[in-house]
């Protein structure tokens, strides 16, 4: 009789699982199969796939461009991950703070970037970094400081970028510090006070140990994040000024739609996938061995 009732339990929950798995089969591994497929071949959408064996592959390893494009999205992601990380860090340990009123208001106004259009933002931002009309050249004309160039000068389109979406992106990783900060028991913070430790000593030895999972999470999926930066590149530079902006995920979108070259741009895309791979497993240890 109970092993009767498990089996229905177990089909029942199958039968539930049916559509997920199917959208999962359907939009996500086949095709993921069938480009891994196309990266072996020569597509061109307009004749069907050539066989070509890893000539994809030596190609993007020797194209200039694509080399350039991976130097961007790497230094893109020096600046993002850390400004995020630490700006994220510092409003959440000052939101956690007790004396601190209107946190929800703080909260809500933080956020609201997280659920903006992420093309609505860049739009906006597009604007506000205009070198005549922007509203950034305004603001440094009234206290004497000249106009800057921002996303159309070559040394500063990167970090004008990241700007962009290290602010369209902190709310939510705030958010997560915040709540595992309110997950650390009050009474260790209590018992370390009466052993005399500071605020700085709490936070070095209390506060960051236990934070060791959330700051995991928030910490990987910034890496994972930083390379597949796309969108506020499209819009607000399409690669340039001569192509110091352009990024791996902007390479893929140009070879697969302008150039109609689909099986080079689908090996950028294994590409980008292994070095996301590389970037991450040593991130985790790191994490691991350093608290």
């Amino acid at each position: 009789m109970a092993m009767g009732l498990r089996r229905r339990e177990t089909a029942v929950s199958y039968l539930f699982l049916t559509p997920a798995l199917l959208c999962l089969l359907i939009f996500v591994v086949l095709p993921t199969i069938v480009a891994l497929y196309l990266s072996f071949t020569e597509y061109t959408i307009l004749r069907p796939p050539e066989w070509i064996g890893i000539g994809n592959y030596i190609d993007v390893f020797h194209n200039d461009v694509f080399i350039k494009s991976f130097k961007n999205t790497l230094r893109y992601a020096i600046i993002y991950v850390p400004g995020k990380l630490i700006l994220s860090l510092f409003l959440a340990v000052l939101l956690n703070q007790t004396f601190l009123r209107g946190r929800g208001g703080f909260l809500t106004a933080y956020y609201i970037p997280t659920v903006t259009s992420m093309t609505a933002a860049s739009f906006i931002w597009l604007w506000l970094y205009q070198p005549d009309t922007g509203l950034l050249n305004g603001l440094l004309r009234l206290i004497g400081i000249g106009p800057r160039k921002w996303i159309y000068s070559i040394s500063g389109v990167m970090p004008s970028v990241a700007a962009v979406t290290i602010w369209k992106d902190f709310g939510h990783s705030t958010v997560l510090l915040l709540a595992g900060l309110q997950g650390i028991p009050v009474e260790l913070y209590e018992a370390a006070a009466i052993d005399g430790a500071g605020s700085w000593r709490k936070f070095v030895h209390i506060s960051m140990p236990l934070l060791k999972p959330v700051l995991l999470l928030v910490l990987l999926t910034s890496v994972i994040m930083s390379f597949q930066v796309f969108t506020a590149i499209y819009i607000m530079t399409a690669g340039g000024p001569m192509n110091a902006s352009t990024t791996v995920v902007h390479q893929i979108y140009v070879t697969a739609f302008d150039y109609l070259k689909m099986g080079r741009a689908s090996a950028m895309s294994f590409v980008l996938f292994f070095i996301i791979l590389v970037f991450s497993i040593p991130q985790f240890r790191l994490l691991q061995d350093r608290f």
